[in-house]
């Protein structure tokens, strides 16, 4: 049973299901779980496992510097940002009152580390983000006028596959 299980999920291409069904069936004994309490288990496995094969392909898209997240953030040196500012920032209000963040800061304060730790969360939501250095940007910017691509340059910036599914990090 437990094979005609592993290939029938694997045909389906529920590699969620695939991967954790024998953990919860073990569960489901152990805990006594009715049918709808075990189908509901593998379900959320099989959810999580595309939003977090989701948010890897997106993080690879997105080109980002580094690693770094919001809990690196260092806020014993002073850089202008309160632990409510950055609590209200890792929420993604920004991105779910549709709008616009705009970092600046002086040389050394972070902009960067902020932009990408953002970008990564946003990432993790299923949310499409890219991160380009402010110069590169100008640079791409100069090339598409130059080629007459301008249009379709800024549309790329702009457009995704769904409402509110896509922002841009430009860091100085």
């Amino acid at each position: 049973m437990m094979d005609q299980v592993r290939m029938l999920s694997h045909q389906l291409r529920l590699f969620g299901v695939h991967g954790g069904y024998e953990k919860r069936v073990a569960e489901a004994e152990g805990r006594g779980l009715t049918h709808l309490e075990f189908l509901r288990l593998i379900l959320e496995d099989e959810v999580l496992h595309r939003k977090n094969r989701s948010a890897q392909a997106l993080l690879s898209k997105a080109k980002f510097r580094s690693q770094v997240s919001l809990e690196d953030w260092d806020m014993s040196f002073d850089r202008g940002l309160t632990k409510q500012k950055m609590r209200e920032l890792g929420g993604l209000s920004f991105y779910n009152n549709l709008e616009n963040l705009l970092i600046i800061g002086k040389t050394g304060q972070g902009k960067t580390h902020l932009a990408v730790s953002l970008g990564r969360r946003l990432c993790q939501e299923t949310v499409s983000a890219i991160f380009l250095p402010m110069n590169f940007m100008f640079e791409e910017v100069l090339a598409a006028r130059a080629s007459g691509k301008y249009l379709s340059y800024v549309k790329k910036l702009t457009q995704s596959k769904h409402y509110k599914k896509n922002y841009t990090f430009v860091s100085a």
